[in-house]
């Protein structure tokens, strides 16, 4: 039993240390204006609903910086106070109606980012990591993300499914 628990939270470590570079990457592949942040000084990282998940971010981001921001990430139980984020994480275990979380977030001007949420783009999401068979793809709403005043790198778009 305790090896199986080992296992099992070595497992969730790796999950959360491979989303952690994920939203990373996006980070640094939107072309940020200071119209989309929140603060002078920080790049405010909303995790819904996953208190683990936003302990391993906070730990992986602590370290990291964008642009001279420091990165804070913080658990959000409820869309409460959304508006203060500039991105909301949504996990692949997160089990939320996130059409409604994502109208949250195009309200607010937040980068609404999935990960393995079907439809998630399609129902106005703006960035989804999404397995196609095996392999993990980028998919991007770019209708939502121009309404939304982000912009991302070519490298980033040549890269990643534009869903419309």
């Amino acid at each position: 039993m305790i090896l199986f628990l080992f296992s099992f939270s070595a497992s969730l470590k790796a999950q959360f240390e491979e989303e952690s570079k994920y939203i990373y990457q996006i980070i640094q592949f939107t072309n940020w204006t200071e119209s989309n942040f929140k603060s002078n000084h920080y790049i405010n990282l909303a995790i819904y609903n996953n208190r683990e998940l936003a302990m391993a971010l906070s730990s992986f981001f602590e370290k990291k910086d964008y642009s001279f921001r420091k990165i804070h990430v913080k658990n959000l139980d409820n869309l409460e106070g959304l508006n203060e984020f500039d991105i909301l994480y949504l996990s692949e275990n997160e089990t939320c109606n996130f059409t409604e979380v994502v109208k949250f977030c195009n309200k607010y001007k937040v980068l609404s980012i999935g990960f393995n949420k079907i439809d998630f783009c399609e129902n106005g999401g703006i960035v989804n990591f999404a397995y196609k068979r095996t392999q993990l793809i980028i998919q991007i709403n770019y209708k939502a993300a121009l309404l939304n005043n982000f912009y991302f790198s070519p490298q980033l778009l040549n890269i990643a499914e534009i869903i419309e």
